[in-house]
């Protein structure tokens, strides 16, 4: 603001609230104001802030009304510089609600003839105008409000009339000149009596000048035209007093040669233009170096007014000022740098709402350009096709209703940063087609908490949504591969806790899914073995021997465990079933479970026992032929033979079978036997030879 820029002191018919509490000091409310909604008279249901959910409504920039409309989660605003401009737009049709002070809008209606195309509702809320001045300035307040309580009923009514005007007096009929002679005794006797008052004022006035004049911390001194000091009335500071500027000296002899030409030089200005002078110095008084104001005032018989204030500590303050200036231009073009420096995008607003930084980063993501947004409150169209807070907005605000209005379920407190929220969210407004972003904002404070800005920091997560929705999906085709595998098939987690239990576990022990996911204590060995003990898939986590023991047919091939096992299921039957078992691993190779497939074995294994059966039944038979007998595969290996041949050759047939000649006899011999072999194989024709 122009205040905080140093441009004026006192800011006048100003509204109190916690934010500008933070960096004014207010009077006491000296008017009461009634804010209202204005209305286009086509509208109807206007009647509270609820009402205005659908209309872009104008306000006024930095008016106390946003806030309110923001509790009220009303957020579609059109901000203007100034009421008029307000109602300008409205007189455009570019508006046709807007909030304002009844005041100052029935004033402009009236003024642009717009009084009978708007309507007005109740005051929506009632504020209080005050003063204010900067923050940590009280001696200002304080002769702001003395000021202003020193002015009387009467001189108020002399300023409303030279501004407002009087009453146009109305003409009377009849005995005129009678009247007149009576207007002329009243207004004697009114003089009169004003007179008296007037000097009872004056004499009140007077003596209230002595009493503020000896308040006056500053030193006085009456000067003449030829530079002659005519009288001194030294501060009430002790700082203010100076040696050696008595009545009947000459400035020249009081001051050092420079100054007392520039002083001389001011009072001249002084007595020709009439305006006040100001004159600073630095000069030595008392064995003491200090800094001086010296303020000029022409008096009314060639004499001037040189009141002389000690600024020394003003000065320190201001050089201590500077010297921060510098620091903080130093260390905002640090951040900058930082910020621009950094991979990660980012943007820093002030108090207002205005930008004051926008790396690099950012105008890549967002496409647009620091320089199209720095010093403007238009960061909102980065990631927004219409005017709405930002998350850094809300916390400038402290605004926490707001945010869980406008990112509920998307946002959290950060655990890390205090003062900060993380949230991630879809902006449709990004890119070709849209973007994921993760965002943190930042309140930033000064050493007293107050705000001062926030900072907001965003994170493309794109590709990364994407890779955890191909994940998703990849898991959910997963899932059903395992849900509609032939194979029972069931998992647990790290804890033991069932996590899948497929259609063929269902149908195979007759216990529904909803029966056993999230279960653990063993769980899932009810259905098999009637108890809560280990299984097959329990060794995929740790080796036991004792559990191994009770499986046959065990093998481990790498990660993957196969065995077999006799178990009674559905009614006490028992089935032969083959299992295999695993670890699980997520993507960082991390256990965190493991998984068991179940195959039914008991029909292959009967028709496995009737092969061998019928197996033996055919060595029995061959052992009953007293001529040797054996029959080989493709591969020349002994698969069937008897006990003819085992005693012909003196080697028994558990060693025999699965060899070849080439195990037993030597090169040549077993090379013929081959041969033959072969030509038996080739052929398909019997032959007949000796051995």
């Amino acid at each position: 603001t122009a205040m905080e820029n140093g441009e004026f002191d006192v800011v006048d018919t100003i509204f109190a609230n916690d934010k500008r509490r933070r960096i004014y000091d207010f009077s006491q409310p000296y008017a009461t104001l009634d804010v209202a909604i204005f209305f286009n008279r086509n509208i109807g249901g206007i009647e509270t802030l609820k009402s205005l959910k659908g209309f872009k409504v104008g306000v006024k920039s930095g008016d106390d009304a946003i806030n309110l409309l923001f509790r009220h989660n009303i957020h579609d605003l059109v901000f203007f510089d100034s009421y008029e401009a307000m109602i300008q737009a409205a007189q455009r049709r570019d508006i046709v609600v807007f909030l304002m002070d009844k005041p100052p809008a029935l004033y402009y209606l009236n003024k642009m003839s717009l009084q009978d195309e708007f309507r007005v509702t109740s005051p929506i809320n009632t504020g209080q105008f005050h003063r204010a001045v900067k923050k940590d300035n009280a001696i200002l307040l304080k002769v702001v409000e003395a000021g202003f309580a020193g002015i009387s009923a009467d001189e108020y009514a002399a300023i409303e009339k030279r501004w407002l005007g009087e009453t146009l007096p109305k003409r009377e009929m009849g005995r005129e000149t009678l009247l007149a002679l009576g207007a002329v005794v009243v207004l004697l006797i009114i003089l009169a009596v004003w007179s008296f008052g007037l000097k009872k004022a004056v004499q009140r006035r007077t003596g209230e000048l002595h009493a503020v004049l000896e308040a006056i911390p500053d030193m006085i001194v009456s000067v003449g035209k030829d530079g002659v000091v005519q009288e001194v009335r030294e501060g009430s500071s002790q700082d203010s007093k100076m040696a050696g500027i008595n009545a009947g000296r000459n400035i020249d002899s009081v001051f050092p040669a420079d100054i007392a030409q520039s002083l001389m030089k001011q009072i001249d200005r002084a007595l020709i233009d009439k305006e006040v002078r100001i004159l600073e110095y630095q000069y030595q008084a008392s064995d003491k170096s200090g800094y001086y104001e010296a303020r000029i005032v022409a008096g009314s018989n060639q004499d001037t007014l040189v009141i002389i204030r000690d600024i020394t500590s003003r000065k320190h303050i201001e050089a201590a000022l500077r010297d921060s200036e510098n620091l903080l231009a130093a260390m905002v073009h640090k951040l900058q740098t930082l910020l621009d420096g950094s991979p990660i995008p980012q943007f820093v607003i002030d108090q207002n709402h205005k930008v004051t930084h926008w790396n690099k980063a950012l105008e890549e993501l967002s496409g647009i350009k620091a320089e199209a947004v720095l010093a403007s409150d238009r960061h909102w169209h980065a990631f927004y096709q219409s005017r709405r807070p930002c998350m850094a907005d809300l916390l400038i605000e402290n605004d926490n209703a707001a945010i869980e209005a406008m990112y509920g379920g998307k946002y959290r407190k950060s655990k890390l940063i205090e003062d900060a929220y993380e949230a991630t969210d879809f902006f449709p407004a990004l890119g070709q087609s849209g973007r994921w972003l993760y965002f943190t904002a930042t309140a930033i404070k000064d050493a007293r908490g107050n705000i001062l800005g926030a900072m907001e920091t965003l994170e493309d997560i794109t590709e990364r949504k994407q890779a955890e929705e191909e994940l998703l999906q990849s898991e959910l085709r997963l899932k059903e591969i395992i849900e509609f595998s032939p194979d029972a098939t069931f998992a647990v987690d790290c804890a033991g806790k069932i996590t899948t239990w497929n259609r063929a576990m269902e149908k195979l022990t007759g216990v529904k899914a909803a029966d056993m996911l999230g279960k653990g204590d063993y769980e899932y060995a009810l259905p098999f073995y009637g108890e809560r003990r280990p299984i097959l898939i329990d060794l995929a986590f740790k080796t036991d021997e004792e559990l191994a023991q009770k499986y046959h047919n065990i093998q481990r091939d790498g990660e993957l465990l196969t065995a077999e096992a006799d178990v009674p299921v559905q009614g006490g039957l028992t089935r032969g079933l083959w299992g295999v078992t695993r670890l699980l691993y997520n993507s960082e190779g991390m256990v965190i479970g493991a998984i068991e497939s179940i195959r039914d074995i008991t029909d292959r294994r009967k028709a496995e026992l009737a092969i061998e059966e019928a197996h033996n039944f055919l060595d029995k038979i061959i052992d009953t032929i007293a001529d040797p007998i054996f029959v080989k595969d493709r591969q020349h290996n002994w698969i069937l033979l008897n006990a003819a041949l085992c005693e012909l050759i003196g080697i028994s047939r558990k060693e025999l079978i699965g060899k070849s000649d080439y195990d037993f006899f030597s090169k040549a011999e077993a090379d013929v036997f081959w041969a033959k072999d072969e030509l038996v194989f080739v052929t398909g024709q019997e032959n007949t030879n000796e051995e």
